[in-house]
């Protein structure tokens, strides 16, 4: 219940605000304009001369209203005396019309049936009407004209209007009217409306005389536009004036190709134009880099890799172990013997490989591939624990040839270096597998040359 009152609330001020907006003007018609030839008051005690030094004329207009005003026609008004129920106009010889105003009611444009003659006295009588009053028999009629666009000037009869939120609203005498539409950069558009017993409302639609650019470029923005060789500003470029024609682009940027290209601009419309220009500039390739890492893996706890390079470069790897010479030399080995019950006493790790380093991805997260090989060794002799009745007092294990390796290495905030991989070494029909993790620091010296370069 509370909705629909407040719905009901909100609905009776809508229908106010409406009605009270349609009431807020009313109308007012010229009821009779009559010459008055036994007054010489305009050649005798009122004359007035106008500004050829021709005698005025003396038009008395009968109205109560206050603040009404008279605009005249091209000829002018020489004076205006308010009298009590009356305003004493004095209007130049050969004035042909005039036009009444007040700010509650719609304005009258009314034309005389003679031009104004010297020393003449007429006398005019202005009636109004209230809301819903009937003007069954009036010679007046409503014109309302909608000007697009809305700040074009409104002729009526050769007689420029006041165009107020939009329109144009007067009472003129019924017949035939001449009316025309200007406005800047439009086709002017003129034509004849004829009032009689119902009111005419025209909209008037000018067909501009440009149109709109707009210039949209990749793979890239800040391309200088030229058109007709004339700079308009830089991409992308968006509903920009120009008038209906042909016209020829320049488009040119550091490091690109120019472009040259037409483009039409038509009535009201907006020309869409992309270009997709081709850059001269080098691809940039993988900066060059020197890393420093060190290398920890499962069989060594110490090691180095050393890589130099951009997309395609080099590496060198080091990395050794422990050796402890007890008994039996670490060479000799048996892999076949149980040594679960053994006593690790010797251990030896030794690999020295180089290869190449891939660049994979090169922006955001850098990747690099490591592949390569060289020399290796390992090796770990025991004590025997069970079998010493044997005579047999140390078992070894010992592998020596070539080392493999295989490796991924990423690049953190520029200058960090992590990297993983694994190694595997071949040896008397054996393998030992081993993996490795590395980490430390990666210069880049394209960057830091370039840097250098700019100071």
């Amino acid at each position: 219940m509370k909705f629909y009152s407040t719905f009901r609330t909100l609905l009776t001020a809508v229908c106010m605000m409406v009605c009270g907006s349609a009431m807020a003007q009313e109308v007012m018609e010229v009821l009779s304009f009559k010459r008055i030839d036994n007054d010489l008051r305009a050649q005798v005690s009122e004359k007035r001369y106008d500004d050829d030094g021709d005698l005025c004329a003396l038009i008395i207009v009968e109205t109560n209203l206050k603040d009404i005003a008279f605009d005249p026609d091209g000829r002018g008004i020489v004076e205006r005396v308010n009298q009590p129920g009356e305003v004493w106009i004095f209007v130049p010889y050969g004035a042909r019309q005039i036009y009444i105003k007040h700010q509650d009611y719609y304005p009258i444009q009314y034309i005389y049936e003679k031009p104004i003659e010297r020393g003449v006295v007429y006398r005019l009588r202005l009636k109004t009407y209230s809301s819903g009053e009937s003007m069954a028999g009036s010679n007046q009629q409503l014109l309302v004209i909608h000007p697009q666009p809305t700040d074009a000037h409104v002729f009526i009869d050769n007689q420029e209007m006041d165009v107020h939120e939009g329109s144009v609203s007067m009472m003129m005498q019924k017949g035939e009217h001449l009316y025309r539409v200007e406005a800047p950069e439009h086709e002017s558009q003129s034509g004849t409306i004829n009032l009689g017993d119902e009111m005419v409302s025209k909209t008037v639609t000018l067909k501009p005389l440009f149109g709109y650019l707009e210039v949209l470029t990749q793979p890239e923005d800040s391309f200088s536009v030229y058109v007709n060789d004339s700079l308009i500003g830089y991409s992308p470029i968006r509903d920009y004036r120009l008038p209906i024609d042909e016209y020829i682009i320049h488009l040119e940027k550091d490091e690109f190709k120019p472009h040259d290209a037409k483009f039409g601009i038509f009535s009201g419309r907006t020309s869409h134009e992309q270009y997709t220009l081709i850059t001269t500039r080098k691809p940039e390739g993988f900066p060059i880099r020197l890393s420093l890492e060190y290398l920890f893996s499962k069989t060594s706890y110490h090691g180095v890799r050393v890589a130099y390079g951009g997309r395609f470069g080099a590496y060198f790897a080091c990395k050794w172990g422990e050796y402890y010479k007890a008994g039996t030399n670490i060479d000799k080995y048996d892999l076949d013997t149980d040594v679960s019950h053994a006593k690790k006493l010797g251990y030896i790790r030794r690999a020295y490989t180089g290869g190449v380093r891939l660049g994979l991805v090169k922006k955001k997260l850098p990747l690099y591939a490591y592949l390569g090989g060289g020399y290796g060794e390992y090796g770990r002799q025991w004590q025997n624990l069970t079998e010493i009745d044997k005579n047999i007092y140390f078992y070894s294990d010992y592998l020596r040839g070539f080392e493999g390796e295989l490796g991924l290495s990423c690049v953190l905030f520029d200058w960090i270096s992590i990297s993983a991989g694994t190694s595997a070494l071949f040896a008397h029909g054996k393998m030992s597998v081993d993996f490795q993790l590395c980490g430390g620091l990666s210069l880049n010296q394209t960057k830091l040359f370039k840097h250098k370069k700019k100071k």
